[in-house]
């Protein structure tokens, strides 16, 4: 996962995205754009044969899911200063991606 294996880039490239810097929107297009189609048009798969729960808008289910780990690559140091939580730390990464997924899959009751 290269949010764990180059953390300082990432937040700066998170950065400068957000500042709206014209070669790292142009990376981004280049790099991320395409997986993210491809990562909501499997939650769109997911949701329509029931294995996500209902939502109106699938966007809301990708934020849901990749904002924490986008926000934890940001607040690195805070993070860890003063939760003591890492996305390095195996143990934790894999708890909150479980805790995630949990959250959208659809209850068997």
């Amino acid at each position: 996962m290269f949010f764990v294996e180059q953390p300082d880039l990432m937040k700066l490239f998170l950065y400068e995205l957000e500042q709206g810097f014209d070669g790292a929107e142009k990376q981004f297009e280049v790099a991320y754009m395409g997986l993210l189609k491809r990562f909501i048009k499997y939650m769109e798969e997911a949701q329509k044969k029931n294995f996500i729960r209902d939502t109106k808008d699938i966007r809301t289910v990708t934020v849901y899911l990749l904002g924490p780990l986008t926000s934890l690559v940001r607040s690195r140091n805070s993070a860890a200063k003063y939760l003591g939580v890492t996305l390095e730390d195996q143990t934790f990464r894999d708890a909150l991606i479980g805790d995630l997924v949990s959250g959208i899959i659809r209850s068997s009751k």
